[in-house]
C-alpha cells in the first residue's frame, strides 16, 4: 500500500506533467487522492500515472487514475504482481525495524491483497508476521 507521502509525491510529480495545470490546487486536493490511492502499491499508481501522462492532455481525477491503476493491475503478469506485493511486504516490515511501530490495518491490507492474487501462503504469513510482531511487544 502507497503512503501517503508516496501518494503526494507521485501526484506532484505528475502535476509537473500538465503545464495548465494549476499546482496551487495541489495542497486542497492532495487528501482526496491519497485515501484513494493508498490501497494501491505506489507501482502501480507510478505506472498508471506515466500512462496517463501519455494518454490524457488534462490533469487525471481520482477517479481516472483509480481506473488507470486497476488497467495496470490487470495487465501484469501473476509474477508481477507477487513481486510487487513482497516488496510491499518487505517495505512494511523495514518500516517496522526502523521506527517500532506497526500499521495492523495497512498489513492486513496486503494480507488481502495476497489473498486476491492466490498467494494464500503468503497471507498466512504476513498475518502470522503481525501477531508475532505484537506478542513481542
Amino acid at each position: 500500500m502507497a503512503t501517503m507521502n508516496e501518494v503526494t509525491k507521485i501526484i506532484t510529480a505528475l502535476a509537473g506533467a500538465y503545464p495548465n495545470y494549476n499546482a496551487g490546487k495541489l495542497p486542497g486536493v492532495l487528501k482526496f487522492y491519497a485515501d484513494a490511492l493508498k490501497r494501491y502499491p505506489a507501482s502501480v499508481i507510478e505506472k498508471a500515472a506515466g500512462k496517463l501522462v501519455q494518454e490524457s492532455k488534462w490533469f487525471p481525477t481520482v477517479a481516472e487514475l483509480i481506473t488507470a491503476c486497476h488497467e495496470v493491475m490487470d495487465g501484469m503478469s501473476d509474477a508481477q504482481e507477487t513481486d510487487t506485493l513482497r516488496a510491499q511486504a518487505f517495505r512494511l516490515e523495514q518500516e517496522y525495524y526502523s521506527t517500532g511501530t506497526l500499521d495492523p490495518v495497512e498489513w492486513e491490507q496486503l494480507a488481502s491483497q495476497f489473498t486476491a492474487a492466490g498467494r494464500y501462503d503468503a497471507a498466512v504469513r504476513v498475518r502470522e508476521r503481525v501477531d508475532a510482531y505484537h506478542a513481542a511487544e
